[in-house]
């Protein structure tokens, strides 16, 4: 059950499982390598269901578990656990670990399943958190956090697990919602926020569980694109962008290849 896949710069790809621990398919020779918790070796990883896996620009291999977060050092083959403290603010917020990203900054942001967004300060070696007030409407929409990206601005970008997209700015520390609105088609068209990507001209496209949208910074405004423009279904699970500038949109349906300037689907 493999719910993780990411290779780093040394072109080792490495797999995380749900139970059977992080696993590493070396480059040169071709062997795996698999990593699992000991409970009485805290040099281990901290569990062996894994969510995320990024490597970051100083080569460290950064994992997200169901029971914490985990730094792993390449040089001396050890994991250190980064884990919930309720008596500690600058810690992390939550241990369920949904997804990891680096930003320009060098900013770790890590997503947590019901306990909102983290940022860690590699130097500072602490978090900060940023979680949903629901009195406050600047704050992010919720705390199931889904996905993430930074756009060629700048720009920081959070997907939630059924409460939309979140915008944040840096500046005043804020974020501005974008959800769907029923009979509302220049809304997102749905609040599951699976992807977040940019293609090569700087257009943000956003993938959910009810089709794929492109984002207008003009008008805030969102286009919608579905299987009744040619997609093969509408759950998007992920998009990658090729030399062309196509989109390639992994559903629930097969792989499709779409154009963003003509609009087609190659199925």
């Amino acid at each position: 059950n493999i719910w993780a896949i990411y290779e780093d710069r040394a072109g080792n790809v490495w797999v995380g499982t749900q139970g059977g621990g992080l696993n590493r398919l070396e480059a040169n020779s071709r062997n795996f390598q698999n990593f699992i918790n000991d409970p009485e070796d805290n040099s281990t990883i901290s569990n062996d269901f894994i969510n995320a896996i990024l490597e970051d620009r100083r080569g460290g291999i950064w994992v997200g578990t169901i029971d914490g977060l985990n730094f792993y050092d390449v040089d001396t083959g050890k994991f250190t656990h980064f884990k919930s403290d309720p008596n500690d603010v600058n810690s992390l917020s939550g241990n369920i670990i949904t997804t990891i990203f680096e930003d320009s900054r060098g900013i770790i942001w890590i997503g947590t399943l019901n306990n909102g967004l983290n940022a860690y300060d590699y130097d500072a070696k602490k978090f900060t958190r940023f979680r949903n007030n629901s009195e406050d409407p600047n704050t992010i929409s919720h705390n199931k956090i889904w996905s993430m990206f930074e756009d060629d601005k700048g720009v920081f970008w959070v997907g939630t697990h059924g409460f939309g997209l979140n915008r944040y700015d840096r500046v005043r520390e804020t974020f501005t919602r974008f959800s769907n609105i029923p009979n509302d088609n220049t809304s997102i068209s749905d609040n599951f926020i699976n992807v977040i990507r940019q293609d090569t001209e700087g257009t943000l496209w956003v993938g959910t569980i009810n089709g794929l949208n492109r984002f207008d910074p003009e008008t805030e405004t969102f286009v919608r694109y579905t299987t009744n423009n040619g997609l093969p279904n509408n759950v998007i699970y992920g998009i990658i962008v090729d030399y062309r500038g196509h989109l390639w949109l992994s559903t629930n349906n097969g792989i499709a290849d779409f154009d963003p300037n003509s609009g087609t689907v190659t199925r």
